[in-house]
């Protein structure tokens, strides 16, 4: 997947890793936002709830590594994900999952 040139990898390490000890776990997108699936994750889940759904992507979703690191640059910058996000392919998402 390709990140935005607006983001570098640096701007990620800087703003994401810095948290990723509570971020281990599996991230689950919503039509109505991002939760993360941890047992330290529920503390972000208020900066977090204003991310947009990502357009074509279905409701449910598992979401890992580029995505991820995306999505959650944007929660911290409270900015909307395709500000960050230009394309995401079937293989860097993966099957919806079942409640």
């Amino acid at each position: 997947m390709n990140i935005s040139e607006k983001i570098t990898a640096e701007a990620i390490n800087r703003s994401v890793f810095t948290v990723s000890d509570r971020l281990k776990e599996e991230t689950v997108f919503y039509k109505s936002g991002l939760l993360i699936l941890s047992g330290k994750g529920g503390e972000l889940e208020k900066d977090i709830k204003h991310i947009d759904r990502i357009a074509g992507i279905a409701d449910h979703f598992v979401v890992k590594g580029e995505m991820k690191k995306a999505l959650l640059y944007a929660a911290l910058l409270k900015k909307k994900v395709n500000d960050f996000v230009e394309k995401v392919n079937s293989t860097e998402v993966e099957l919806p999952v079942t409640e």
